[in-house]
């Protein structure tokens, strides 16, 4: 386990008593304002860049819901506190400035903004890429480049303090990372991604109707997660062993690549919205 070093621990904390105490304490550490500052306005400016391609993309469509995705991205938070406690996940709270408090977990406001450029872009980009039509190829390389993205960056501010992965029973980590979460987390966004994409150009998501999408997309993500997720949590969960935590971890990525593979099949040779968009709404019905 990587944790900030000098870190003071406490006794873990479940829901409710519904999983074990596998895992070990759980760590509670402190950072300075101006370190919070600093990690708020990093995770501001790159939302505000996502929010500016959001308008971007709702101008070139003349439809408002790339705005609609990049804003749902925001009530992941209401779950953030699950997949934390499940995950063994954990945001520094002394002296912090609290966004949410659930289940014996903080998210701190510093963070509040990482949803949406981190999620609502990726899914957004998503969406994008499946409207113009993707191949095989394109596809697993838009997986691997995320995946990779997540397995490069992740690492810096858990070096930094801003949240840690804990226990003695984590698998394989990547400076700090386990090696898991970048595979479920941008296997999750791309399933989210292409199914809100193909409901748009399918025309089941229209007008008003695309309101839903603030309930649909972060419900779709979360549940995606969770079940990729889910034996790495049980494991965590349940037992202190490390090797039994790493052979979830192996189940976890392969759900993730099954997941990827599946979505990806259903997407090849789909014909992109625009193509569906120029024909009249009787042709649409006869596909």
């Amino acid at each position: 386990m990587t944790e900030p070093t000098g870190i003071p621990v406490q006794p873990a904390t479940h829901l409710s008593g519904a999983i074990g105490t596998a895992g070990g304490p759980v760590p509670d550490w402190g950072l300075s304002q101006g370190q919070q500052l600093a990690a708020g306005l990093v995770f501001g400016l790159a939302s505000v860049v996502a929010l500016v391609y959001s308008v971007r993309a709702a101008r070139q469509v003349r439809q408002p819901y790339p705005v609609y995705v990049m804003l749902s991205a925001g009530l992941i938070v209401f779950g953030e506190p699950f997949v934390d406690v499940l995950g063994h996940f954990k945001f520094p709270e002394l002296d912090v400035v609290p966004y949410l408090h659930a289940i014996g977990r903080t998210v701190p406001l510093y963070f509040a903004p990482a949803y949406f450029f981190y999620f609502g872009g990726f899914w957004l980009v998503t969406m994008r890429k499946v409207a113009a039509g993707v191949t095989t190829r394109s596809w697993w390389g838009w997986y691997a480049g995320a995946a990779a993205f997540a397995l490069a960056v992740e690492p810096i501010p858990i070096h930094l303090g801003w949240w840690v992965y804990y226990g003695p029973n984590q698998p394989l980590m990547f400076f700090g990372l386990p090696i898991w979460w970048g595979f479920a987390n941008s296997a999750s966004a791309l399933v989210a991604g292409a199914i809100l994409q193909l409901l748009i150009s399918r025309r089941i998501l229209t007008g008003v109707a695309t309101l839903a999408i603030f309930p649909l997309l972060p419900a779709v993500f979360m549940g995606a997660d969770t079940m990729m997720a889910l034996p790495l949590y049980v494991a965590l969960n349940s037992t202190d062993s490390a090797l039994v935590a790493n052979i979830a971890q192996l189940v976890t990525i392969a759900l993730s690549l099954a997941a990827v593979c599946v979505c990806g099949r259903l997407l090849v040779g789909d014909a992109p919205p625009s193509e569906i968009e120029a024909k009249p709404p009787a042709s649409v019905g006869s596909r």
